[in-house]
């Protein structure tokens, strides 16, 4: 799903019934927009282009993946030259983002090969140098990604090896952000500018001026870390300039979720619990 404020509302592709809707969230009903679509039975990508006020989506699995489509600020729906092959494979096969300056979309192979689609000239080409993103499985299971159109930037955190890799427009120059994180799990812009980056073993960490701080903002203990749990999510209340608060989201012992607050007033980096 993704959010599409041309059409005022949220735009779902259903892969099993190969189908595409709105949500609009105004009048809170849901509208079809296209069936009968060439598409995989699960993981199809989608993606939002704010610059071309357009919705990119399709590929998946299941045998269909490399057609997708165009849906514009009419509410067409447009099908566009296919993609190159495992480009729109989903989830864990490839990987998918929209350049914040030009509005295109890239695909990533964890092999190291990188397509952009062209919006404005409807055709596909590769990057001549290869790319570093992918995690420990040689897919991307454990790879996070974030736009930040403000720096025409797009930052990519993989668990394993933990790493924060930056792709910059046009040049495709991969610059290493910042190394001596562990397990990475989440990361969240703080309205002052700073990076936080949560580690599965509880730590939160703090990037700086493009400089990890050498003391966590807070360490959370009794948490469980096997297999999917540990330290999950960051959020930043809405009056974070005011009160301070970051949310956080764990597993603690025994298996719980659970979620907590930390206060970071102005004065001083400790937070309290």
């Amino acid at each position: 799903m993704k959010y599409f404020p041309e059409l005022g509302g949220i735009v779902w592709v259903n892969s099993s019934a190969k189908s595409l809707h709105l949500f609009n969230t105004t009048t809170n009903q849901w509208s079809t927009l296209a069936i009968n679509l060439t598409i995989g039975d699960y993981d199809t990508v989608i993606e939002h282009s704010p610059v071309h006020h357009v919705i990119l989506f399709g590929g998946g699995k299941q045998g269909v993946g490399n057609q997708f489509y165009k849906l514009n600020a009419s509410g067409q729906v447009t099908s566009l030259p296919d993609a190159p092959a495992g480009v729109l494979g989903g989830s864990v096969y490839s990987l998918s983002a929209i350049d914040p300056v030009s509005g295109n979309l890239l695909g990533f192979l964890p092999e190291g090969a990188s397509y952009e689609y062209s919006v404005a000239t409807n055709s596909w080409r590769q990057f001549a140098n290869q790319h570093p993103l992918k995690d420990a499985y040689g897919k991307y299971f454990e790879l996070a990604e974030t736009s930040i159109p403000e720096y025409g930037v797009i930052m990519f955190v993989t668990h394993a090896p933990a790493a924060v890799w930056l792709y910059k427009h046009a040049t495709f120059e991969e610059t290493l952000y910042t190394s001596g994180l562990s397990g990475v799990t989440a990361m969240e812009f703080a309205p002052d500018g700073r990076l936080f980056v949560s580690e599965q073993a509880g730590r939160l960490r703090v990037i700086k001026n493009g400089t990890l701080l050498s003391t966590p903002f807070v360490t959370i203990s009794n948490i469980t870390t096997n297999s999917e749990r540990g330290l999950l999510g960051i959020a930043f209340d809405p009056n974070y300039a005011t009160n301070r608060y970051v949310y956080l989201y764990y597993t603690r012992r025994p298996h719980q979720l659970k979620t907590a607050s930390a206060a970071s007033p102005p004065a001083s980096p400790t937070p309290t619990w």
